[in-house]
């Protein structure tokens, strides 16, 4: 068998085993070098990340073509004012980003896509510059936020308010009080949200009564807020060693995830193992608990719910101290009973920090901030993606819509390939490898045109022999043509 042969045939049983597009390579989306705290949303094909300056503005950039390219980032704050802690909510009218405001407001903006901003809300309540945890949770143009007060009320303990606005924030209920931290309690986690008609609230505080040790524990209102339930504990009560919650609600049958990060095996909390637990069909009631990871070195979870699948990730210091803490991923196609296998997806000489992950549809995506990955001492925000969809990759000649043609010759080339577009109206195509990484963009014109294609990439560097694939981007037209390149 010549050389060639033998190659192509390796690259068939590769294919047969992989036919789906994988992890993209992990883009940067800011260079400002002080980002920190991002969140990620995403809405059809448009993906929505927001953060915040420390010490500065809150920040937000978008993808209109599934995280390919990236508008400009924009700040959200406005002069004289700085926020921190941005929370990123969607629904199918509009996108909202809230915050902490450094003036004592909770601060809130809204976008139906993200083009283009409502001028910013101001909410001043009594507690203003004394409170914290803000979260957030939208239906429509319903607002529901609650926070934790550093004013003590008759209670003599910190009481955790709610607020709701009915009309997006033009007018606002009066405060309500639905929880208190216990004497002396710490809290490094939670979050608000809207589920299937009902509210629920989910902290880590310390509870007395079950051994001095941090627990997850909900409260739920089952009338948009006006009364909540009591407390509900949610993690083991055997196991009082349960932080970081993290929580999302599967639409499609409004159950809710949570993950969070338990140290039961560790002798200090710094690090642990991820949890998830799943709502019965009561927020007030929850299954049993499985563990995603079990190396003992993980923290900061995020997770995200669609349909069946279940994904979560978070820091993980498995190499120190060869390495700083990554990215690592795991995911479940049952709802949660079994989990696939921990994958890392990060691998760099900085510190990776405080993901966040969004399942659209079974299309993944992860946002983090990196820590001095060039020795620059900077922050910034980077992205990645997941697209097991295999008609990313697969060609199928026969669904060409009349609209868009391609063709390209010769295939296999060795040198320069010829991609013909027959279209109707301008556009782009994108150039992928067999793990679904972006490799380049060329431009066409609307009507016949010829490109060349010389196997490089965007930056001009050769690239090796193999399957590569040609997309339209975006215009609704799917086919994909893979070419063989053999030097």
């Amino acid at each position: 068998m010549n050389k060639r042969a033998f190659f192509i045939l390796l690259l068939a049983a590769l294919l047969s085993s992989a036919l789906f597009a994988g992890w993209s390579e992990m883009q940067r989306l800011t260079y400002r070098g002080n980002e920190i705290n991002p969140q990620v949303v995403v809405r059809n094909d448009t993906v929505h990340v927001a953060w915040q300056q420390a010490g500065g503005a809150v920040s937000y950039i978008r993808s209109t073509d599934n995280g390919y390219s990236w508008d400009t980032l924009i700040d959200l704050t406005e002069a004289g004012h700085t926020g921190s802690f941005p929370n990123l909510v969607i629904t199918n009218e509009k996108i909202w980003v809230g915050w902490m405001d450094n003036n004592g407001a909770i601060a809130l903006r809204s976008s139906p896509n993200g083009g283009a901003w409502n001028a910013p809300i101001y909410k001043y309540t009594v507690d203003s510059q004394r409170f914290t945890f803000l979260c957030l949770a939208v239906n429509a143009d319903t607002i529901f936020i609650s926070y934790m007060s550093f004013i003590d009320d008759s209670t003599g303990l910190m009481p955790f308010k709610f607020l709701r606005s009915p009309d997006g924030g033009q007018t606002w209920n009066n405060l309500i009080t639905f929880a208190h931290l216990q004497q002396n309690a710490a809290l490094t986690g939670h979050v608000l949200s809207f589920c299937g008609g009902n509210l629920i609230f989910v902290c880590d505080p310390d509870i007395d009564s079950l051994g001095g040790g941090p627990h997850i524990t909900g409260y739920v209102s089952y009338d948009i807020g006006d009364h909540w339930t009591g407390p509900i504990l949610i993690s083991p009560a055997q196991q009082a060693w349960a932080l970081l919650p993290s929580l999302s609600c599967n639409h499609d049958n409004y159950q809710l995830a949570l993950g969070y990060k338990d140290y039961r095996y560790q002798q200090y909390p710094f690090y642990g193992d991820i949890f998830a637990k799943l709502s019965e069909s009561d927020p007030n009631q929850w299954g049993e608990e499985s563990q995603v990871t079990n190396n003992h070195m993980a923290k900061q979870p995020s997770i995200s719910f669609s349909g069946n699948s279940l994904v979560c990730v978070w820091m993980d210091r498995t190499y120190f101290p060869a390495g700083d803490d990554e990215i690592f991923f795991n995911s479940s196609s049952d709802a949660g009973i079994t989990w696939n296998g921990v994958q890392r997806l990060t691998n760099t000489p900085a510190t990776s920090a405080y993901p966040c992950i969004y399942n659209n549809n079974d299309t993944i995506h992860v946002v983090w901030y990196e820590d001095d990955i060039n020795g620059n001492q900077s922050l910034d925000i980077y992205y990645m993606k997941y697209t097991p969809d295999t008609s990313d990759i697969v060609d199928d000649e026969n669904t060409k819509p009349s609209s868009f043609n391609l063709s390209a010759y010769p295939n296999p080339f060795n040198s320069t390939l010829l991609i013909n577009i027959d279209a109707e109206e301008s556009g782009s195509i994108y150039i992928s490898d067999i793990l679904g990484r972006f490799i380049s963009e060329l431009k066409y014109p609307k009507g016949v045109s010829s490109l060349k294609w010389l196997a490089t990439d965007k930056s001009g560097k050769a690239l090796p022999s193999g399957a590569y694939f040609i997309k339209n981007k975006g215009g609704g037209y799917n086919n994909v043509l893979k070419v063989m390149y053999l030097k």
